[in-house]
């Protein structure tokens, strides 16, 4: 992740337990998404049985190959990095060495590309749904990891940096934290992450830490201000990301641009490059973004100033500043589809 910039993120107490989790399960990555998972606990389960099924096939098959298989020493060999000669016999025929070598390449990849993910799965996902098993509440957390991330980072810096930017807004879009449970809410390079739920079970039990205190959050490391919060769920809570939203909505009809609206959301939903068309019509998206911030943030700031009059307060009595943690966020909604992430005017 880059540098998180300053009006988007504000620093973690250091005294928070929260970063007693982060930093154990920091693997180098640097950034966390944390949400509560609030489906029912039926519909965890019916989620669960087909990852359950797919790995105890893939176990079983290992382990088959394992116990049956002719070149399993040769294998088992070559991943200890030890070389282990195998028997050969003058009598064999063609068929019979094509055969092997056959079933020799089939366990080698069978034990390369299956053996790590059933065991990651029988490790985290299994020894949770064991250990806790199937919760009203439960946490979840995902890290920016795998080939995709690798993919991004090697991207030129600017285009790597709007790429986390879409993916992040992707990953703490409310639809899909909606209508997914847990286990499938991986989105882009964000994976599933089991340990730190482990932790914050713990620390639950013990009343170190509220599971309150993991609701929608993102979580990066900043190389000079520690860990920083992103508090997502309060985006979604009072509406400021909708109200952003609809500022930029005003703008485009006003420049006469009302169907670049449609065209926005629909290239939004199906995962296209609408950043380029909105630039090939003349619209600077981060610049527009960042102008609609600031009407719609004194607009709410407005609302809910309190006006004592008669005893009643009219519009709350807390500002629209003091709701979202002094901090500005620019995280797009996802009225009816995913609207991705505008880029951030700059990276601290």
């Amino acid at each position: 992740m880059s540098a998180a910039s300053a009006t988007t993120f504000v620093p973690v107490d250091p005294n928070n337990p929260v970063i007693q989790v982060l930093d154990r399960h920091n693997t180098g990555h640097g950034a966390f998404i944390s949400h509560l998972d609030k489906h029912k606990k039926m519909t965890k389960f019916i989620v669960f049985l087909p990852v359950l099924a797919i790995n105890t096939a893939l176990a079983t098959l290992l382990i088959y190959r394992f116990l049956s298989g002719s070149s399993v020493d040769l294998i088992v060999g070559i991943f200890l990095g030890k070389y282990i000669a195998p028997s050969y016999s003058t009598s064999k025929s063609l068929k019979s060495w094509i055969w092997v070598t056959l079933c020799g390449l089939f366990d080698y990849y069978l034990f390369k590309n299956a053996m790590p993910p059933v065991y990651r799965f029988i490790t985290t996902h299994l020894w949770v749904r064991l250990r806790y098993g199937f919760r009203d509440t439960e946490v979840v957390f995902r890290a920016p990891t795998g080939w995709r991330k690798y993919v991004v980072d090697n991207l030129p810096p600017e285009q790597a940096r709007w790429e986390r930017e879409k993916a992040l807004g992707r990953a703490i879009a409310p639809k899909l934290l909606a209508e997914n449970p847990g286990y499938t809410t991986r989105s882009d390079f964000w994976v599933l992450h089991y340990p730190p739920t482990m932790d914050a079970y713990w620390m639950e039990k013990n009343g170190n830490l509220p599971l309150d205190a993991w609701d929608l959050r993102v979580w990066q490391k900043d190389p000079q201000h520690g860990w920083m919060v992103l508090e997502a769920y309060k985006l979604n809570e009072h509406g400021l990301s909708e109200a952003i939203l609809e500022v930029v909505k005003e703008m485009l009809r006003a420049q006469g641009k009302e169907e670049l609206i449609t065209r926005w959301l629909e290239m939004a939903a199906k995962g296209e490059d609408w950043d380029r068309m909105l630039k090939s019509e003349g619209v600077n998206i981060q610049t527009l973004w960042a102008e609609a911030l600031t009407i719609a943030d004194a607009r709410r700031k407005a609302a809910t100033e309190v006006n004592v009059n008669g005893g009643e307060e009219v519009g709350g009595n807390v500002t629209a500043h003091e709701t979202i943690g002094n901090s500005r966020h620019i995280i797009p909604p996802e009225p009816t589809v995913a609207v991705p992430l505008p880029p951030a005017a700059s990276d601290a």
